[in-house]
């Protein structure tokens, strides 16, 4: 992968999908590897740009605010919705940002690894299914639990007049 420069700015409401370093992400890829639909994972964390310097709002340990920079060097994607309005962004971002200083709900991913998190789930969220709850605020998600990095990705690449990829690469 090459590095990549973003030539047009974030705008608040861009998503990015990313393989950080560390024992959880090459464990998070190889489950992801065993239930993907393609059997392809490359990204293991996700999480929402909130303005146009790259601030961003993720579940690590806990959820809160963040950088894109964090994760220079790192394989990424950075996506904009193309339905995504300013009003539709504050609307979203002001019901998930009570969701801010939550402790990271690690007993998730256990049901992430026996396929069980798509039908047993509380308000917790892992770094997907923060992205996808975001969506689903908006009502453009049935649902927002069980969504891992790897399916936000495959979606999107497999809808191009949806999701425009701003970049590729490594950071």
């Amino acid at each position: 992968m090459n590095s990549i420069n973003l030539e047009r700015p974030y705008q608040p409401g861009d998503y990015f999908v990313v393989h950080p370093r560390g024992f959880l992400a090459e464990f998070i890829q190889f489950i992801q590897h065993l239930y993907s639909k393609d059997h392809e994972s490359q990204y293991t964390h996700a999480g929402i740009i909130i303005d146009s310097d790259g601030a961003t709002f993720e579940a690590l340990g806990r959820t809160k605010r963040n950088h894109i920079d964090h994760y220079t060097g790192r394989p990424i994607m950075i996506v904009r919705d193309k339905l995504m309005t300013p009003r539709d962004f504050e609307i979203s971002f002001a019901e998930i940002s009570k969701m801010e200083g939550w402790i990271y709900p690690f007993f998730r991913l256990f049901l992430h690894l026996f396929g069980l998190a798509r039908y047993i789930h509380w308000e917790f969220a892992v770094c997907s299914e923060l992205v996808a709850k975001f969506q689903w605020t908006l009502g453009w998600r049935c649902r927002w639990w069980g969504v891992t990095p790897d399916n936000l990705a495959d979606e999107w690449y497999e809808c191009p007049a949806r999701y425009e990829i701003l970049k590729e690469g490594r950071k």
